[in-house]
């Protein structure tokens, strides 16, 4: 997005153009007087390169400009000479701000804006059975308050995070109309308060705090999520330091979390051996809390603190209806992380590296 400000006897038209030469768009001031803004809205880019903007007046005019260049993101044109976006009627439409992001179906959208005297609001359209997750931060003094509507009028609540100052999270389209239904964000605060609004369809946000795994943020429905990882010594991150030095290390000489283990049971008769799974878990001194279905396994910690995982482990893989247990191990990458989305997988345990 391409922004340009001139001031108030300066008429100017702004063009941009691709490293091939081609031109991708030309904003032109609409009519006197003379310093309208000029916005190049959301312009697709599919080249890498240099690309060219060129500013002229058209006439023997002279004067200064503000130049704004915005990636991957909308701006609200209210606030550069366009038109209003005070009610459903006039929402600023977002859909041509989404951008795929290589994940399944999972795209985004983005805008920023800045509240005046009255309500922002902003359309957007989602495909039967279709979730997205609304994300408003302001990037401000100020407070923001953020409302999802249907076609119809209804009203989905937004909710406080600590990542963000207002979250709808994986809201799904219920109709089944074989049409894209439209959806609108209404923005509301107080007066001269910047903010960003994030979209995402088919993709949930990293919103915080989920910093471990009694905090672990719920995906479902959506494919895909968003987030920031920090490093692990920046300030203010949440996340544990790695070991010392990062240096390799065994299993057997591996940091493990104590009185802790994984626990996997067999699931060839699943409501079955899950009792006996349980049944043994206790028979062992342990209780169960947490869960990770995506690899049929619980969280075990056990009753005496000061007991050998070992040994428990060793005593609960004896168990028919158990495939494995041992120790919570806490591993590190000795340099980056395989991107490779079917490593756990591999691994078989959530604790991969």
């Amino acid at each position: 997005t391409v922004v340009v400000e001139p001031e108030a006897n300066l008429q100017l038209a702004v063009e941009l153009i691709d490293p091939g030469g081609a031109s991708l768009g030309v904003a032109t001031a609409a009519v006197a007087p003379s310093g309208n803004d000029l916005v190049l809205q959301t312009v697709a880019t599919t080249s890498a390169g240099s690309y060219l903007l060129t500013l002229g007046t058209g006439s023997t005019d002279a004067g200064t400009y503000r130049l704004q260049l915005v990636l991957n993101s909308a701006v609200e044109e209210e606030l550069y000479d366009g038109p209003t976006n005070d009610d459903a009627s006039t929402a600023q439409d977002l859909d041509a701000a989404f951008i795929e992001l290589g994940i399944a179906t999972a795209d985004r959208s983005a805008v920023l804006g800045r509240t005046i005297l009255s309500e922002d609001w902003f359309r957007f359209t989602l495909d039967d059975g279709q979730n997205a997750t609304l994300a408003l931060k302001k990037l401000a003094t100020g407070s923001v308050t953020l409302d999802l509507f249907d076609s119809a009028g209804h009203l989905a609540a937004g909710v406080a995070s600590a990542a963000v100052d207002q979250l709808i999270s994986n809201f799904a389209d219920a109709s089944s109309n074989g049409t894209a239904d439209p959806y609108f964000a209404r923005v509301r605060g107080d007066a001269y308060t910047d903010y960003s609004l994030v979209i995402t369809r088919n993709a949930d946000f990293d919103v915080e705090p989920n910093d471990d795994l009694a905090a672990a943020q719920e995906l479902t429905p959506s494919e895909s999520v968003l987030g920031y990882l920090a490093a692990p010594n920046a300030p203010g991150n949440p996340t544990k330091s790695s070991v010392a030095g990062n240096v390799d290390t065994d299993v057997e000489n591996a940091q493990y979390e104590p009185g802790r283990l994984i626990v996997r049971f067999d699931q060839s008769h699943t409501s079955k051996t899950k009792g006996l799974a349980v049944s043994a878990i206790a028979a062992a001194g342990g209780k169960i809390v947490g869960r990770l279905p995506l690899i049929g396994a619980m969280v075990v910690e056990l009753l005496d603190a000061k007991a050998d995982v070992f040994s428990a482990a060793a005593a609960l893989s004896a168990d028919p209806s158990i495939l494995y247990a041992q120790p919570d191990y806490i591993l590190h990458a000795l340099d980056s992380f395989p991107n490779d989305p079917l490593l756990s997988d591999l691994w078989g345990l959530h604790n991969a590296g």
